[in-house]
């Protein structure tokens, strides 16, 4: 302990002596500092030069260069908002081009797009002599990014636009794997050339194919790391086994490739599996199965736009590789699809090992499918309602104990982070989640808590536990870690503003117990280290005290309480300098805290402070469109302890019924979504209809689909896709990307069948579903075993109706018998059209009875969950709608053996 303190001692005092010392002697040591690699310390002692009275001219290219390369430093870190908030800063002391010197404009490059990067480029050669590592930089850039027009602003005689035709030629061979033609295109070049490092680079890769490792490695040592190729120079030089491409060479099977690619859909299966085996057997002899597996990946892109049907595909994967490696690739593709997110990743789990053999990969490569899974499903592109696979099972593949679908996608969160420790994005998706249960809470907590440890100069993991924290109204354990995060990242803005967050909501709490000496210190605290975002916030607070003060103090004078006069004259003084919209965001706050004091405040003064609030809001005209926007929006996660889980939009919009009016095209979509979270949906709706009603309104379309959903969100019943297949059909294709992220938002605000209709942007009751393998016995290898062509008697599993069998069922259980009796002639046609769709779809009316007897007793044994759903209906139905249906569909689905 007397060492630690010992050590702290001379740290302070090293500190003051370099504060201390003159000018030179700092800037000195910030250069020595700088070279060995510690730019932080080199940025404060930088800046303590400057408050010393050093020449800016002579200390800010340092701070310049200094700031850059504390950002390469966060980015290798994998610290990305940190490092685009440190070149902002540096930005501020870039140079001037005519003092800009090779190496400030090398470490600038790396952070510039290919237009900037030319720009800078002719004002460093206005102002500097030729310099051979910049052009030799922006050779490589151009070799990339092959935006060859920009060298048209780059005046002639310069070898950088006299050889460029040389490098268009080798550039598009180098994109195609022509390697060696590439280094034909650069001969004749000299050795000083621009270009010369590509070529250097292209000599490499030819050593590398040919299995040269000697040759590559000097070539690649010849490369400097001003050069763009540089990382993956050394990459190469380091572990060149590391990389195993599937095209060994150019000597490939074209005519297999060419007759698979223009007969894929067409040619027999037998055929196509014989071209698969041959074009495999040439491109990887001595890994033909490799091959196959890779080739299956390439040909699944065209199921999804039509050139291939995914039965064909399957039956292709099932006839070319064994039964296990056949059932992990279709696996992988239901993944892919996404269609039931959670069964999907259960199902293509178990696989994974088997894909990633090597100890060090499977559990990376399980992790980083939980986590994609996890992140897409935190994008809203779940269909939350149903799992065709069972939860149980789902528990006993991961290993999870939790009950709740919520808690269970945390706990399997915890299971990523268990797999790959080391994963930062792990822990900024486990940072995302709301847990609300005490384990899911203690979960997420366990998982920041190693995040701390294992990043230790982070703040972010900090900030994220105390939100945790403060949601389980644990005030001391968040204070305590909020002050570690300060002493990380002590300059950082979020990290500032936290704290003060922090100093406001003891104040709040302090107030709420009637504590005014001890919240008044927070708030002294919090004022005197003002944070943009929360200014408004310090001023609303300070006004609740003194409102609290002259309650309390008319306790011991005898004098009446507050009353409404003096609350109008202290809320007058309060705001009489802040424009409108501040005003109005302390009027909001002040408004949810007295609502919050009406069993100790007079009604009068509570009555007051909203006529207040009324009175501003009549001039929300002269708020901007953005501000009306920031006004309605829910106040963020970390403000939850001083706001709870209050919503203003609806307040605000009871007080001024035309606010809306003032929001502009550009804003009205997030104003929806406000709107939408709020629950507010009269006024939505109505709002949606007065703008509809402007012709040629370029809204219109997504106008319409959000009233089409909100319409149903709001009166939840039975699904209707009818006015959504109106709306989509009638759009052009250029507002489908628009329209599908806005079903995806608000899939999230409903469930059922309408969720999973939003979450997939699908509105056809009867959409496609393939089942999965697990189906089928294992002895099976599909229904259909033969050689020859499919004909239109064979069952393509592409155009089942499962789901939408499946999401009948399931609202057929969750409804009370009562309401079943009395269900509408409407929804009954439809379930009765879905059973029969499903078994002529299927060609199971050509199918003889013992046969479809079989394939129903094992769809019923193959999966419990399905097989409760799907066959459940006979014990909701009637005996008027069992008649109404085929005698093929009573046999598949009602009749018992």
């Amino acid at each position: 302990m007397a060492s630690k303190k010992k050590k702290k001692a001379r740290r302070k005092s090293y500190q003051q002596t370099q504060t201390k010392a003159p000018w030179p002697t700092i800037v000195a040591h910030a250069a020595q500092l700088l070279e060995n690699t510690k730019p932080r310390e080199a940025i404060s002692l930088l800046k303590q030069a400057l408050k010393n009275g050093a020449p800016s001219d002579e200390v800010e290219p340092q701070l310049f260069q200094a700031y850059l390369a504390r950002e390469t430093q966060l980015r290798n870190k994998g610290m990305t908002s940190e490092a685009d908030a440190v070149r902002r800063q540096a930005i501020k002391y870039q140079p001037s081009a005519a003092s800009m010197s090779a190496t400030a404009l090398l470490a600038l490059a790396p952070g510039l797009g290919d237009d900037a990067l030319i720009t800078h480029y002719l004002d460093f050669l206005e102002h500097q002599p030729p310099d051979t590592d910049v052009a030799c930089h922006v050779a490589g850039r151009l070799i990339i990014g092959r935006q060859w027009a920009l060298l048209d602003q780059l005046p002639g005689g310069i070898p950088l636009r006299d050889e460029a035709p040389k490098a268009i030629a080798a550039a598009e061979a180098m994109h195609g794997g022509e390697w060696e033609k590439a280094l034909e295109a650069f001969k004749g070049l000299p050795r000083k050339s621009p270009y010369a490092p590509v070529s250097l680079f292209c000599r490499a890769m030819c050593a590398f194919y040919d299995g040269e490792d000697t040759a590559m490695t000097r070539a690649l040592a010849m490369l400097t790391e001003n050069s763009p190729l540089f990382p993956l120079a050394r990459k190469l030089a380091s572990a060149p086994d590391a990389i195993s491409p599937l095209w060994q060479g150019s000597r490939v099977a074209e005519r297999q490739i060419m007759m698979l690619a223009e007969h894929i859909g067409t040619a027999t299966v037998k055929k196509t599996v014989g071209w698969l085996h041959a074009a495999a057997a040439a491109l990887l002899p001595q890994a033909p199965r490799q091959a196959l597996r890779e080739l299956f990946e390439l040909l699944y892109p065209m199921t999804l736009n039509g050139r291939l049907s995914r039965y064909r595909l399957e039956k292709l994967v099932t006839r070319s590789l064994d039964r296990e490696t056949a059932r992990g690739l279709l696996a992988k593709f239901g993944f892919f699809d996404f269609q039931w997110p959670l069964s999907d990743l259960a199902h293509y789990y178990p696989h994974i090992e088997r894909e990633f053999p090597l100890a060090k990969e499977t559990p990376l490569a399980q992790a980083l499918v939980i986590l994609e899974t996890l992140r897409r499903l935190d994008a809203g592109s779940e269909s939350s309602w149903i799992q065709p696979f069972h939860i149980d099972q789902f528990r006993r593949v991961f290993g999870l104990q939790a009950d709740d679908r919520y808690d269970l996608k945390i706990e399997l969160n915890i299971k990523a982070l268990e797999l790959d420790p080391d994963n930062r994005a792990g822990y900024e998706q486990l940072a995302k989640w709301h847990p609300v249960s005490r384990q899911s809470k203690n979960l997420v907590e366990r998982g920041l808590r190693q995040m701390v440890d294992r990043f230790p100069e982070d703040p972010f993991p900090c900030l994220a536990l105390a939100t945790l924290y403060y949601s389980k109204n644990a005030f001391r354990k968040a204070e305590k870690v909020l002050a570690e995060a300060l002493r990380r990242a002590p300059h950082d803005r979020q990290v500032i503003e936290r704290h003060v967050l922090s100093l406001l909501i003891s104040a709040h709490q302090r107030l709420k117990r009637g504590k005014l000496e001890l919240a008044k210190q927070d708030l002294d605290q919090a004022a005197q280290n003002p944070a943009a975002a929360l200014g408004f916030i310090i001023i609303e607070k300070q006004l609740l005290f003194r409102l609290e003060q002259q309650g309390q103090l008319s306790l011991f004078d005898g004098a009446p309480r507050i009353t409404p006069k003096k609350t109008s004259r202290l809320v007058d003084q309060a705001l009489a300098p802040l424009p409108l919209f501040e005003r109005l965001q302390v009027l909001g706050y002040l408004v949810m805290d007295s609502e919050a004091r009406k069993d100790r405040w007079p009604p009068a003064v509570v009555r007051e402070i909203d006529k207040l609030l009324r009175k501003d809001l009549r001039r929300y005209k002269q708020l901007t469109s953005g501000q009306l926007v920031a006004l309605l929006q829910r106040p963020p996660r970390e403000f939850e302890p001083l706001t709870g889980h209050i919503n203003l939009a609806p307040y605000y919009l009871s007080c001024a019924k035309t606010l809306l009016s003032g929001v502009n095209d550009q804003d009205i979509v997030a104003v929806l979504d406000i709107l939408v979270d709020a629950r507010c949906f009269d006024a939505l709706l109505a709002e949606i209809r007065r703008r509809r009603g402007k012709q040629h309104s370029r809204l219109n379309c997504l106008l319409a689909f959000y009233e089409v959903a909100v319409e149903q969100i709001a009166h939840p019943g039975h699904f209707d896709p009818t006015p959504f297949h109106t709306v989509v059909d009638s759009a052009d294709k250029s507002w489908m990307e628009l329209l599908r992220a806005a079903a995806r938002r608000l899939s999230s605000h409903t469930n059922g069948p309408l969720n999973h209709a939003l979450g997939t942007f699908n509105f056809n009751p009867f959409s496609d579903f393939m089942p999965d393998f697990s189906l089928f016995d294992e002895e099976d290898d599909g229904l259909f075993n033969d050689d020859e062509e499919m004909d239109g008697n064979d069952l393509d599993y592409g155009s089942m109706t499962m789901i939408s069998l499946l999401s009948l069922a399931e609202t057929l259980r969750k409804m009370p018998m009562e309401d079943i009796l009395e269900m509408d002639e409407t929804f009954l046609e439809r379930l009765r059209q879905a059973m029969d769709n499903f078994v002529l779809e299927n060609g199971f009316d050509l199918v003889p009875n013992p046969v479809l007897r079989m394939l129903r007793n094992k769809l019923r044994r193959s999966d419990d969950f399905v097989g409760d759903l799907l066959f459940s209906f006979d014990q909701h139905l009637d005996q008027q709608t069992i008649d109404h249906l085929s005698p093929k569909t009573r046999l598949f689905f009602i009749e018992k053996d």
